[in-house]
């Protein structure tokens, strides 16, 4: 989304429409969406989305070495790199989840500029 699609009076305006306990929650989806938005369009942030990316590959080849290597004798090995896959995975859902939120805020928000 375009830094210039809303203004913070429209961002105050469209809160407005939720009950007070459900602003601050709206805010936030708002503002993380944005800040991811920003980060990731930074070089760094592509590196570490990537470098995430390249890890949960590593980590799977390596599971699918060492099981051929021998299942039974590394299985504590495997768990590891299952247990460091999974948080990987989670990191990565809550960061679309958190884009995903934002997103339908901000297009709730150009469709009442209209």
């Amino acid at each position: 989304m375009d830094k210039h699609d809303w203004t913070n009076a429209d961002l105050a305006n469209y809160i407005s429409f939720f009950p007070d306990v459900q602003r601050e929650n709206v805010l936030k989806e708002i503002l993380e969406s944005r800040l991811l938005q920003d980060f990731l369009a930074t070089t760094e942030g592509r590196l570490i989305l990537g470098n995430v990316v390249d890890m949960i590959r590593n980590t799977t080849m390596r599971i699918v070495r060492i099981s051929v290597d021998g299942f039974e004798k590394n299985v504590d090995e495997i768990k590891q790199c299952a247990l460091q896959i999974n948080i990987a995975y989670n990191f990565m859902y809550n960061i679309a989840d958190m884009a995903t939120k934002g997103e339908k805020h901000t297009e709730a928000i150009k469709k009442r500029k209209k």
